[in-house]
C-alpha cells in the first residue's frame, strides 16, 4: 500500500510504502472495528458517578418516634431508603469501566480500516510560515475532492504539527486527534486522513507493524 506525501498545495512529493500483513483467512470488519469502538468509549467515561447510602446521609441518628402505639410502620432511622431524605439502595458509585481487549484484535482492526481507506489517506508536510485556513481548505479540495466532508487531521505532540493543528481545527467538518488516541469509528468513516509525518510513524509503529 502507497500514501502520498503532499504538500499544502496538493502537490505530490513523495509516497511512503507501508506493507500490512494478514494472516490467513477473512475477517469481519465491522465486528473488529466494533469491538475497538466499544472498547475506547469504555475507557472515556469517567465514572465518578456516585450515591449515598443510608450509612452516608447526614442525620437520622435518633428513633423518629417510638416502637409502638402509633400505628405506623416501625422505623429506627429517618435516613432509611424508604423515606424521603434517606439514603439510595444499590445506588451508583465510582468505578472504572475499562474493559480488556487483546492487543493483537486492536491491530488488526487499524490494519484492516487503514486498507479499506487506501485511497483516502495521506501524509502532509510540515506548513512552513503563518498558519491559514484558507490554505487548508484549498487543500482538503483538491485532494479529496468535494465530497470530502468528513476530515480526520492526525498530528502528534510535537511542536512541528502545531501549525496543522491551528489551519484546520475551525474548518467545518475537520476533526483534529493525536496519534497516541485516534478513535476508530472517526477513522473509519472519514472522507480523508490527513496525518503529520510524524503522527504516521506513530501509527506504523503501534498498529501497522
Amino acid at each position: 500500500m502507497k500514501v502520498p506525501v503532499l504538500s499544502i498545495d496538493g502537490s505530490k512529493k513523495d509516497e511512503k510504502e507501508i506493507v500490512l500483513s494478514f494472516a490467513k483467512g477473512e475477517y469481519n470488519v465491522g465486528n473488529i472495528a466494533y469491538l475497538i469502538k466499544k472498547h475506547q468509549d469504555a475507557a472515556l467515561r469517567q465514572g465518578t458517578h456516585s450515591t449515598k447510602t443510608r450509612g452516608e446521609v447526614s442525620g437520622g441518628g435518633s428513633k423518629p418516634y417510638k416502637q409502638k402505639g402509633t400505628g405506623k410502620a416501625r422505623r429506627g432511622s429517618s435516613r432509611t431508603p424508604l423515606r424521603v431524605g434517606g439514603g439510595v439502595s444499590f445506588g451508583p458509585k465510582p468505578r472504572s469501566y475499562n474493559t480488556d481487549l487483546n492487543r493483537k484484535v486492536v491491530k488488526l482492526g487499524y490494519k484492516l480500516v487503514t486498507r479499506s481507506l487506501e485511497s483516502k489517506i495521506c501524509i502532509l508536510e510540515d506548513i512552513k510560515g503563518a498558519p491559514k485556513a484558507k490554505q487548508f481548505v484549498n487543500f482538503v479540495k483538491s485532494t479529496g475532492g468535494a465530497n470530502a466532508r468528513k476530515v480526520l487531521v492526525v498530528v502528534s505532540d510535537n511542536i512541528a504539527d502545531d501549525n496543522l493543528v491551528l489551519s484546520s481545527r475551525n474548518v467545518q467538518g475537520v476533526t483534529c486527534t493525536y496519534s497516541t488516541w485516534i478513535p476508530i469509528e472517526s477513522y473509519a468513516k472519514s472522507d480523508l486522513v490527513v496525518f503529520s509525518s510524524t503522527a504516521f510513524g506513530d501509527l506504523e509503529e503501534r498498529f501497522l507493524k
